[in-house]
């Protein structure tokens, strides 16, 4: 398989990259010179060159600006960045020349389109900022006969790339406060377990919206005690609390709290299994 990543020097993307070139072909796009195809302006023509030129079997977009609060007072940015860069990687693929076998699109969406009580089944989405606005507008976007979108969060390391672990990591040399809320849930996948998964969804390629998370959830309160416990066991500056806007200032968009996500569809569509989220959490940390 030959793959062609939007955002490849992104998080996910750069990760991706490193992983799928094991074993297949990779080619990735980025506005950062050297690191991989320079792509300074993303236009449908430029777009559409790159996609013929590679030929590549799977697009996977990771392009996304990701900062819940910058989204909020950045709307023009994150619309672009979030739904238009997408509706045209979908549109260059539509006009493909017929003699060009069209690509698998693997979309790269969010856990954030959901609030309330979870576990989240696909349909019963309720996006409460901007930036899961966007993204579940991007949604809309992907041909299903041609491409899937996946609802996720993950969790790796990373220096460059802003992350919670490296946050953690930060605040800890830094010996500052650390809160764990104790009332957001979410249910993470490790950045390996998601190019595994990546990777059978790329060989059957069935089209659709799926969740794909660990089983079951865990707090991000919890999540951080584990991940101090773990790395810095004798870290005392740390509280549990449950978050609540009127008391985050600083925060300008507002927060789902559970993000927990049904993942039944993916299950019994690509006949795979997932973990459960605590060995999931143990193999991040």
């Amino acid at each position: 398989m030959k793959f062609l990543i939007f955002g490849g020097n992104g998080f996910l993307g750069s990760y991706l990259k490193k992983n799928l070139k094991k074993n297949y072909t990779v080619a990735s796009v980025s506005r950062i010179k050297k690191n991989g195809i320079y792509l300074k302006s993303y236009t449908q023509i430029n777009i559409s060159k790159i996609i013929s030129k590679i030929n590549p079997d799977v697009i996977i977009n990771t392009i996304a600006l990701t900062n819940v609060d910058k989204c909020q007072t950045s709307k023009k940015i994150a619309y672009r960045s979030n739904v238009i860069i997408l509706k045209l990687i979908t549109q260059s693929i539509n006009q493909l020349n017929n003699k060009i076998k069209r690509p698998f699109l693997i979309h790269l969406s969010t856990d954030q389109v959901y609030s309330g009580k979870g576990p989240h089944s696909e349909f019963s989405v309720k996006p409460i900022n901007y930036y899961s606005k966007t993204k579940l507008l991007s949604e809309k976007y992907v041909d299903f006969k041609n491409g899937c979108v996946l609802r996720t969060n993950f969790l790796g390391y990373s220096k460059k790339h802003e992350n919670l672990n490296n946050w953690i990591v930060k605040s800890v040399k830094k010996k500052k406060k650390i809160y764990g809320y104790k009332n957001i849930y979410f249910s993470p996948l490790s950045m390996h377990t998601l190019a595994k998964k990546i990777i059978i969804i790329s060989r059957k390629q069935i089209g659709g919206i799926f969740n794909l998370g660990s089983l079951g959830g865990i707090s991000k309160g919890r999540y951080i005690k584990l991940f101090l416990k773990k790395k810095f066991g004798n870290y005392k500056n740390f509280e549990m609390i449950n978050f609540t806007h009127n008391k985050n200032k600083k925060l300008i968009a507002k927060r789902p709290l559970d993000m927990r996500m049904n993942n039944k569809k993916i299950i019994q569509t690509y006949k795979f299994k997932l973990p459960k989220t605590i060995d999931e959490v143990e193999k991040i940390i």
